[in-house]
C-alpha cells in the first residue's frame, strides 16, 4: 500500500516518530459530550437543512459547489504525501492516509481491467464510500 519513503516523509513533516489519526487522539470536552448531545443533533440537523436548501436554490450549481470543496480538500491533503503519476496507487495511498476519516476504496465494473475507465473521451474513477461522506465531514470537523 504505502511506501516506506512516504511514511518516513510524513514523520519528518510532523516532527514525530508516531503518526496519529484524528479519531485516535482523545478530546476532552467540557461540558461532557453527553450533555451536548441535543445541541450536536440540532447543529447537524441545521447543517443538513442548509445543504438541502443550497441544493434547492442552486439546483445544478450544487454540483459545482461540492466539486470545488472536494478540489480544495484534495489540494490540502496532497501536501502530506509524494506526487504519484499512477492515479490508482495515489488513491490507494490517500485511502490509507484518510482511513477512519473518509473510508473509501476503488471499484471497477466486472468487465473492466482497470479502475480508471475512459469511454467516449470521458474518464471515470469509481469510488465506494463506506459511510456517508457528509456525516463523516461533520464528524471530522466536530460539528
Amino acid at each position: 500500500m504505502m511506501t516506506e519513503m512516504t511514511v518516513d516523509e510524513m514523520n519528518r513533516q510532523f516532527k514525530t516518530g508516531t503518526v496519529f489519526r484524528a479519531e485516535d487522539v482523545p478530546m476532552s470536552c467540557s461540558p461532557s459530550a453527553k450533555d451536548m448531545e441535543q445541541t450536536l443533533h440540532g447543529v447537524m440537523k441545521m447543517n443538513g437543512l442548509i445543504i438541502k436548501s443550497l441544493e434547492e436554490i442552486a439546483g445544478r450549481g450544487a454540483n459545482a459547489v461540492t466539486y470545488r470543496a472536494g478540489k480544495k480538500f484534495g489540494h490540502e491533503v496532497a501536501k502530506y504525501f509524494q506526487k504519484n503519476e499512477d492515479i490508482e496507487e495515489a488513491l490507494r495511498e490517500l485511502s490509507y492516509i484518510l482511513h477512519g476519516q473518509y473510508t473509501f476504496e476503488l471499484w471497477k465494473p466486472e468487465d473492466k481491467e482497470h479502475y480508471v475507465v475512459t469511454e467516449n473521451g470521458e474518464t471515470f474513477i469509481y469510488l465506494v464510500f463506506h459511510d456517508c461522506i457528509v456525516r463523516q465531514t461533520l464528524r471530522r470537523n466536530g460539528m
